[in-house]
């Protein structure tokens, strides 16, 4: 749960952007359900990447915390001595009282011990994909199980946190007891999250009531087991959603991420987020030849905030509609070709709102009558 602390420096956030920021196009895998598909290999020059992170920086001040995000790609195929350079430029930045953290999404097969220890100095989180047991994450990741649990490991031993996302398709949808035990046996916090639509790989999308189901029952394998020691999301952000009236720090439920992301690719090119690349009609500028402003101010940019769920039919009279907000553009997007729908995972969303309030609800009222 959120304290105080955090709680007021979320507010303080509000209107900071964070950026996404996409180094390299390449990756060293090629996972049956990506969604970034078959990209030219390209490195971001590091005169853009000034530009991005002084303006960024800039714009957020010095009261907000200015959070990086690098993303891929695999993003360590830029190097140690790329994201060395990155450090030393922010450095100039922290001097004059600005605060800043880094985040990197890895799929942690070329971490090593160099990488650990310039994460740890640097205070760098660092997030990767392990979709469960090595039988089930070896379906669709091309066979990495052995080299990332193995490093996973590694980098939890030297003192590296390492974040983990399960990816849910309709084949490991019948594993949820079994993809819960092993991250709870081996001491691993992680977030189940559904596959992202995309037409690339239909075969692997759950319907809404798969979805919910598998939530569900995630849910009560980890809320009843007194013996459990890990954080599992998305039941904790929900949790914490109702408690805290709403806030809820899942750019899913943030009601519209252009409040808060922006991403950028090694040409300097910005969309909404990563899994907006692919639709042309998505970009909203070019860092290399617009300023941070003009990017802000833009056309584009304000036809895509403009979704928000007052604007959204099936949102308007939603019970829940304070903690879930719409949901995801781009599940929307892939499903019903605009922005103004309803997330994909809408009833999934719904239902599971539903149940977990009950469930904590009566948890609430059990303990008050034992005060």
């Amino acid at each position: 749960m959120l304290n105080n602390k955090i709680i007021n420096q979320i507010k303080k956030n509000i209107g900071a952007i964070t950026p996404i920021i996409e180094p390299v196009t390449l990756c060293n895998l090629s996972c049956s359900y990506c969604f970034v598909g078959e990209k030219k290999s390209s490195n971001m020059e590091f005169s853009i990447l000034e530009k991005i992170i002084s303006s960024v920086i800039i714009h957020n001040g010095k009261d907000s915390i200015t959070k990086f995000i690098w993303h891929g790609g695999e993003p360590l195929l830029a190097g140690l001595d790329f994201y060395m350079k990155v450090v030393d430029f922010q450095n100039n930045f922290k001097k004059d009282g600005y605060r800043i953290l880094n985040a990197i999404q890895t799929n942690l097969t070329l971490l090593n011990d160099e990488f650990i220890d310039f994460f740890i100095k640097n205070e760098f989180g660092v997030g990767t994909s392990l979709d469960g047991t090595k039988e089930l994450h070896d379906k669709n990741r091309c066979n990495s199980f052995d080299k990332v649990f193995k490093n996973l490991h590694y980098a939890k031993s030297k003192g590296l946190h390492v974040g983990v996302i399960c990816i849910l398709t309709k084949e490991t949808l019948p594993h949820i007891e079994e993809i819960y035990s092993f991250f709870r046996d081996n001491n691993i916090d992680f977030t189940l999250s559904p596959v992202i639509p995309n037409s690339r790989y239909s075969e692997f999308i759950l319907t809404t009531d798969e979805y919910y189901i598998a939530l569900k029952q995630l849910f009560d394998l980890w809320y009843l087991d007194e013996n459990c020691k890990i954080r599992v999301n998305p039941c904790g952000s929900i949790i914490q959603s109702i408690l805290l009236k709403g806030i809820n720090l899942s750019c899913i439920h943030s009601e519209n991420c252009l409040n808060h992301f922006l991403t950028f690719l090694p040409n300097g090119d910005v969309f909404p987020c990563n899994r907006f690349t692919d639709y042309e009609q998505f970009k909203i500028g070019n860092i290399s030849n617009m300023t941070f402003t003009e990017i802000l101010k833009s056309e584009k940019r304000s036809e895509l905030l403009s979704r928000t769920i007052e604007t959204i039919n099936a949102c308007r009279k939603c019970e829940f509609r304070q903690y879930c907000k719409g949901g995801c553009m781009n599940h929307a997007y892939e499903f019903y070709q605009t922005i103004y729908e309803r997330d994909y995972y809408c009833q999934s969303f719904f239902k599971i709102f539903q149940y977990i309030n009950e469930k904590v609800n009566v948890s609430i009222n059990k303990a008050k009558r034992q005060i």
